[in-house]
This record gives structure tokens, C-alpha cells and sequence, in this order.
């Protein structure tokens, strides 16, 4: 064995289970040593994948969901306390080489403390050095009372004062330990060390970076479930919907995908990601809870989707158009970038219908100017190998920093 990693990954939400877990297979596969630290309703997949998982502190899931939808963020001093306290235990009785992690924020503090390297997966638009200006979030309560085009404007200022207030517990457990402070939480998300940006450059340009941020390429990761024996009995001669929420979707959203694609000639696949169940289904409809998301869209003309990072870039990968419905900003921002580049479309979740739901649906299906944008970011994606890549920039961070 080449050494050993300690994997700290957020198991509250797929996405920041999925993407270490994809690059922890690297890392096996090139002859490491890999131990998850992890917690909460995503957990099982690395136990799943053969990885020894290590339970430790993390918030109720629930809660956290809540609160990311409300644009707030969970952690408060006395959380990031018993994180850095948890995180630190498991640290020392692993003694690992260095640790990889994915968006478990109070590792910038455990790390600092026990002295071992710490490097982040992170998305281009969670740093300092994100170019494509912001436009205000549908979901942003303020857009909503007065509209986007005025609210646009005064996102550069609401941006620097939130994330300045979401560092403010990091930063009080920091000074505890008389370390240095945030400025603010982009400063508690970024590696001294080296981070890893899951994205396509051209999708999340950023300028300005340090060398220690690289671009690796979007992580296309899936489970290791089987595809459904009905994948390959779909009726190619009819249009499919894929219709997927990740882990923060609102369960309201299947009554209205029902409404709009029910006892139409649309074939409708939907997962629930394992948090919800969607209820009794119209006979054109198929729901899964975890799917091989790249199977399904091998057959789909459309994904129907929350703007998630992952599934957008599973979507451009196997070339099928975008349709979203962000619940939170991050994902409005996603969404922003495919609006912007002609992948796909974004609907506002505070005026949703059925009827404007299956409007933008068929007007995407068989879109031609949709589908060459979407097939050309296909090629650049395809192109890509982000867990190879990972590998090789984390190698080369160790070699370089070897005595």
C-alpha cells in the first residue's frame, strides 16, 4: 500500500458522498489504503462499495435539508465544536497520511489542528475565483417580492455579507484553538493545500485561481445498482422523461410531474434518491429509489431535475437537455450557466404548474438548437477523466511535498 487516506464525506447529501466515493475508488484502485469517515442517509454507499466506514458527529439531515432550503446554513458554534471534537478523535486513532474530503466544513479546523493535509473536492462556483456574474436566485425571497432584475444588482453585497456571517462559527472555534480566522465561508471551504474542482471549465469558468485549484472534470459517478430488466423494453418510438431530485427535492413535485405526464404518451422514470416515496403512479410512469443515472438517460430525450451539479453533467455526458426546478441557490446558479450556454431550461419553483411543467418539457424535446449545444458539451465532457485526473493531481501534491 502506497499509504492511507481518511475520506471525510457530508453522508446527509448524495452528491458529497458520491463524488469522494468515486474518487476513493481511484485511490484504491492506485494502490491506497482508503477509510470513510461518514455518517447519515448516504453512508451506506462507500460501506456498500467495500469501504470500512468510521461513524462520526454530523447534523440530522433533516434539519440540515430545511435549512439549506430557507438559503440559511446549519452549523452554529457549539455544532462546529462537536464536529472539529468528533473529526479530531478519528484523525488520531487512523493516523492517516492525508485526508480527502468533500464539503464536511469543519475539517478546515480539525485538519489544521492535527497538522495532516486536508484536500478538498469542491465546484468552481464555491470559490473566491467563480467569473460568470450571479443573477438573483428565483428561490431568493427578496427576488420574489420585487423581481430579478432589481434584486440582481445587489447580489455582490448580499454575497459578501452572508458568507461572511455563515463563517462566523468557524471562525470562533478557530480563534479557540488560536488559529487564524475566515474572512468568510469560501475561506472555510477552500485547501491551503490542493482543491479539486469537479467541473467542466468551460461550464464554471473561473479566474484568477492559485495553482493550488484544479480542474479536474466533472466526477460521473453512479451506484452500484443494477439497471431495471423494463430499461430495455421502453418504447423507443414514444419520448421518456427522467425525472430526478437528488437528495433535496420537494416531495410536492411528484404530484405535479403525475399531473402534467400522467396517462400521456411521455414515459416517465423517476428515483426518489432513497429520503421520500412518491405515492401510487399513473401506468406510464416507472420509480426507482438509487438508479444507474447514465443507463436511464441512454434512453431519455429529457431530464426533468433540481440543477444538481452532478446530474447536469450526467445529463451532458450522455447528450439529454435539461429541464430544472432549483430549490436553493446553488442550484439556481447551475441552472443560470445552462440557461446561458443553451443546454436547457429553468423553471421558477414558487410558480410552478403542471401545465408549465409539460409546456417546457415538449418545448425541449426535439429542440434543434437546444440539442447541438447539448451534444457539443457532450464531446467536452466525455473528454474528461476526473478521477484519473484527481489521482494524479493528489500524487503529485504528495511527491512534491515529500522531505
Amino acid at each position: 500500500m502506497k499509504g492511507k487516506v481518511l475520506v471525510f464525506s457530508e453522508g446527509v447529501w448524495l452528491a458529497h458522498t458520491a463524488r469522494p466515493l468515486a474518487v476513493a475508488r481511484g485511490l484504491r484502485e492506485a494502490g491506497w489504503e482508503v477509510v470513510f469517515a461518514s455518517s447519515g442517509p448516504f453512508a451506506m454507499l462507500p460501506a456498500s462499495d467495500g469501504f470500512p466506514v468510521h461513524p462520526v458527529y454530523t447534523m440530522d439531515a433533516a434539519a440540515a435539508l430545511a435549512q439549506v432550503r430557507s438559503a440559511r446554513i446549519a452549523y452554529d458554534r457549539r455544532m462546529v465544536e462537536d464536529y472539529v471534537e468528533d473529526d479530531l478523535a478519528l484523525i488520531r486513532r487512523i493516523k492517516p497520511d492525508f485526508i480527502l474530503n468533500d464539503f464536511r466544513l469543519p475539517v478546515a479546523i480539525s485538519g489544521r489542528i492535527a497538522g495532516v493535509p486536508f484536500l478538498n473536492i469542491v465546484n468552481a462556483y464555491l470559490t473566491h475565483y467563480y467569473a460568470p456574474r450571479r443573477r438573483a436566485p428565483r428561490e431568493f425571497p427578496l427576488t420574489r417580492i420585487i423581481g430579478e432584475r432589481l434584486t440582481t444588482p445587489l447580489m455582490p453585497l448580499v454575497m459578501k455579507v452572508a458568507t461572511a456571517i455563515y463563517a462566523r462559527p468557524f471562525s470562533a472555534v478557530a480563534r479557540s484553538h488560536a488559529l487564524d480566522t475566515y474572512g468568510d465561508i469560501l475561506d472555510v471551504l477552500a485547501s491551503p493545500y490542493l482543491n479539486l474542482m469537479c467541473d467542466l471549465e468551460e461550464f464554471a469558468p473561473v479566474a484568477g485561481a492559485p495553482p493550488h485549484f484544479r480542474y479536474i472534470g466533472p466526477i460521473i459517478w453512479e451506484p452500484n445498482v443494477p439497471a431495471p430488466k423494463w430499461l430495455g423494453e421502453l418504447d423507443r418510438s414514444r419520448a421518456t422523461i427522467y425525472f430526478t431530485m437528488g437528495s433535496t427535492g420537494f416531495e410536492d413535485y411528484y404530484r405535479l410531474l403525475k399531473d402534467a405526464f400522467g396517462g400521456t404518451d411521455f414515459q416517465v422514470i423517476l428515483t426518489t434518491g432513497g429520503t421520500t416515496e412518491a405515492g401510487a403512479l399513473p401506468p406510464n410512469f416507472r420509480a426507482l429509489s438509487l438508479a444507474p443515472g447514465l443507463a436511464i438517460l441512454d434512453k431519455s430525450d429529457l431530464v426533468i431535475c433540481h440543477g444538481g451539479n452532478g446530474t447536469i453533467y450526467q445529463a451532458l455526458y450522455q447528450g439529454v437537455p435539461i429541464l430544472g426546478i432549483p430549490t436553493f441557490h446553488d442550484q439556481d446558479f447551475n441552472m443560470q450557466r445552462v440557461e446561458d450556454l443553451g443546454l436547457g431550461a429553468a423553471l421558477d419553483p414558487w410558480r410552478l404548474t403542471a401545465a408549465k411543467l409539460r409546456e417546457a418539457a415538449e418545448r425541449l424535446i426535439g429542440d434543434e438548437t437546444t440539442a447541438a449545444a447539448v451534444h457539443a458539451f457532450q464531446a467536452k465532457v466525455r473528454a474528461t477523466d476526473a478521477v484519473k485526473t484527481a489521482v494524479k493531481y493528489i500524487e503529485d501534491f504528495l511527491a512534491h511535498r515529500a522531505p
